[in-house]
């Protein structure tokens, strides 16, 4: 079963360590593998991510530090000024 997980991150250049985010998702979600899929900012996610329903985990990426946020998709109040990169990696168990 594939499912999605979400990343929000206020660093732009959250992509570029995109590889190692996923080492860290690894470690906290129990999943088969979990691959890279795509990088948007905020405003794109809204109108382009059409796959919201199938959203197991949101993290959010600050620091070199992945802080869980919650199942589903959860966006916080004003996560659209907050945030400059959303990342989402497809998952399957």
């Amino acid at each position: 079963m594939h499912f999605r997980i979400v990343v929000l991150s206020s660093d732009k250049y959250a992509e570029d360590e995109k590889y190692e985010i996923r080492e860290k998702l690894q470690k906290r979600v129990k999943a088969d593998y979990i691959d890279f899929m795509e990088s948007y900012t905020p405003v794109r996610f809204e109108y382009c991510f059409k796959e919201k329903e199938y959203v197991w985990y949101t993290f959010i990426y600050e620091k070199g530090k992945l802080k869980y946020l919650g199942l589903g998709l959860v966006l916080p109040q004003k996560w659209e000024e907050k945030y400059e990169t959303v990342l989402v990696y497809d998952a399957h168990i």
